[in-house]
């Protein structure tokens, strides 16, 4: 685990970023099962090319899945409570997306990402960014719950009854051949580097 410091105009706020490996072959998919609850409750179903139905099922040729977990303790924050959880989903969706991209550049492959894509505000009748869109993990059937779980013995957190969760979270992943050593340091520096 390591904490990391994000500065917001407003906040320091403390991130903690978790790392961890899982077989790809005990990943847990459920493909139709999720294609199902995006068509039921997500508004970007069928409006985004990351996001079911083109999103593919998830599968890799790679031995290892390198799981990616931020969160946010959501006390830091003195406001209402969808606000809190705005504000953590706010510092963390890019942020993820960023560690996830330098792990890519520094270790090649394609990471799937968390949550839908946000290159565009809407998709057009071709993607404008295919070289740059990643599918999400919950888009390609993955349970997300029970990777991080079965990875990190940790649950997701859900606002529910107007109420904050104590925090909250982003996973994504990349497929990987071996085992990587991720330092603190290395974060530090792609955090730094680029002022997030």
């Amino acid at each position: 685990m390591m904490n990391i410091v994000v500065k917001t105009p407003k906040h320091d706020v403390q991130v903690e970023l978790l790392y961890d490996y899982i077989r790809t072959s005990e990943v847990i998919v459920k493909k139709e099962l999720f294609a199902k609850m995006c068509k039921d409750g997500c508004v970007n179903f069928g409006k985004k090319f990351s996001c079911p139905p083109v999103s593919p099922c998830f599968h890799s040729k790679k031995k290892y899945l390198l799981v990616i977990f931020m969160r946010v303790f959501l006390e830091q924050f003195d406001y209402k409570e969808y606000h809190k959880l705005r504000i953590g989903n706010a510092i963390l969706k890019p942020r993820i997306d960023l560690v996830m991209r330098k792990l890519e550049d520094k270790f090649g492959g394609r990471y799937y990402s968390s949550g839908s894509c946000r290159l565009c505000k809407k998709c057009g009748k071709v993607c404008n960014h295919p070289e740059k869109m990643r599918f999400s993990l919950e888009s390609t059937g993955v349970d997300c719950n029970q990777l991080v779980k079965d990875v990190f013995g940790l649950e997701l957190k859900w606002y529910c009854a107007k109420k904050a969760p104590m925090y909250t979270a982003v996973v994504a992943g990349l497929p990987v051949d071996e085992k990587i050593i991720i330092t603190s340091q290395s974060m530090d520096q792609i955090f730094e580097k680029n002022k997030v």
